[in-house]
């Protein structure tokens, strides 16, 4: 198993989910639940790739969230934006 330089945490996930509009398929799992479900199914390298972009805590966070967010709309888990 190779440890990453960016590790997701579930705070990360759950922050995510709770702060963008879930399709309908997903909306009335609780973030938590939901959460658990998803984790499996998101490239973590593909996430700390983009969080090593950032120079501090901070924006390696928000960098990382920023991927996860992305993820989970390829996913179809939150909505996507606009086209």
């Amino acid at each position: 198993m190779t440890t990453l330089a960016y590790q997701v945490t579930d705070e990360d996930l759950i922050n995510v989910l709770s702060s963008n509009a879930r399709t309908a398929e997903h909306a009335q799992t609780p973030v938590e639940t939901l959460a658990g479900e998803v984790v499996s199914l998101l490239d973590f390298e593909e996430i700390e790739s983009a969080a090593l972009y950032g120079d501090t805590l901070d924006e390696q966070t928000d960098y990382a969230n920023d991927d996860i967010t992305r993820q989970l709309r390829d996913l179809r888990v939150l909505i996507p934006l606009a086209s």
